[in-house]
């Protein structure tokens, strides 16, 4: 990692593994994960928190953050060049 911030997209494509693959229709379905921590459904260790409160301000907005990236990717891509802001 090269930034903080390629450390938070590289956890949010982690979590997204199992949704992109087929597996589950969202994250915290896949119990091997530990997003239902990231997004406050199950208590957190102190680390996952320490990274998620440096960036985000609490577990819903990583998981719009996590969403967004999932509204992005399900454009089509000529909305995504035409609508681009």
């Amino acid at each position: 990692m090269e930034s903080d911030e390629q450390l938070v997209h590289l956890i949010r494509y982690i979590h997204l593994n199992p949704v992109v693959a087929g597996m589950v229709e969202f994250p915290e379905e896949w119990r091997f994960s530990d997003y239902s921590e990231w997004i406050d459904q199950r208590e957190a260790s102190e680390a996952i928190l320490q990274i998620r409160d440096n960036f985000f301000q609490d577990g819903a907005s990583y998981r719009e953050f996590v969403g967004s990236y999932v509204q992005e990717r399900d454009k089509p891509r000529i909305a995504r060049y035409l609508f681009d802001e």
